[in-house]
């Protein structure tokens, strides 16, 4: 439920999303000076995938303007001899000195044959300027064992 300064009247949106652990943040992600709504969250139980949807508020209504599908969608990734990316498992926002704007950290599994089977993440910093998703630096990082 949002209340508005135009009027009395609440606005009341449901979204598509269920889990556990949700909570609310408010900050301005695609730097129109206006503190857009993400809407953070798991599910998937051992998978522990993210829920995380920013909107933003545009005539009386909410905009969905990220989630993890139009993530998916626009960088894909291929592995080849059995490890898969997953969905993100983590998405978190992150605010730099130097911008006025919030950009999302968000961490993506490497895996085998299964969950369980864990070789190492993907890592990506986001922008979200202008409604559009885009990747500012990703890397990656494996588990290994430590030299001696």
């Amino acid at each position: 439920m949002i209340n508005t300064e135009e009027s009395n009247k609440p606005i009341i949106t449901e979204i598509p999303y269920t889990g556990y652990s949700l909570e609310l943040f408010l900050g301005d992600f695609n730097g129109d000076g206006r503190d857009e709504i993400m809407v953070r969250g798991e599910y998937g139980g051992s998978g522990s995938y993210a829920i995380a949807a920013i909107y933003k508020y545009k005539d009386r209504y909410l905009e969905e303007i990220f989630n993890p599908d139009m993530f998916s969608e626009k960088y894909k990734f291929i592995g080849t001899q059995q490890p898969i990316i997953s969905a993100i498992n983590g998405a978190y926002p992150i605010k730099s000195v130097f911008q006025k704007n919030y950009f999302l950290f968000i961490r993506q599994r490497v895996i085998g044959v299964s969950n369980a089977d864990k070789i190492g993440y993907i890592e990506s910093f986001v922008d979200l300027l202008n409604n559009d998703i885009k990747v500012i630096e990703m890397g990656t990082y494996h588990f290994g064992e430590k030299e001696s």
